[in-house]
């Protein structure tokens, strides 16, 4: 089962606002989850840079990025990583044991993406 969040470019006016012009990070989600074999959630981003932070137990997870030059792993417990959006991109976490890597099942992990400033 999939999970999808649109996530859209917040616009910014003479206001200002979070994540935008230097006025600090913007926390998109963090959220702690188990994912079974095979299973997956994807977020979609806009143009910006980000922040990804995974942490899984005892499974490891891979990450992958649609549409963006960054870096993806096929298999790991631990990943923080900055990544440049230029339009748009997917970024996806899967559970990977059902693709052939030998796991035991679902896997805890907690994860954050963050927005950086421009």
């Amino acid at each position: 089962m999939a999970h999808c969040l649109r996530i859209t470019r917040l616009q910014v006016g003479s206001r200002g606002g979070p994540g935008r012009h230097g006025l600090g990070p913007e926390t998109i989600v963090r959220e702690q989850k188990t994912l079974k074999d095979g299973e997956k959630i994807f977020y979609i981003v806009k143009g910006g840079i980000y922040r990804v932070d995974v942490t899984a137990v005892p499974a490891p997870v891979s990450i992958t990025w649609v549409g963006a030059s960054c870096n993806d792993v096929k298999k790991t417990k631990e990943y923080s990583e900055r990544c440049y959006v230029e339009t748009n991109a997917q970024l996806l976490i899967e559970n990977p044991a059902a693709l052939g890597f030998i796991g035991s099942g679902a896997t805890s992990m907690t994860y954050t993406l963050t927005r950086l400033p421009d």
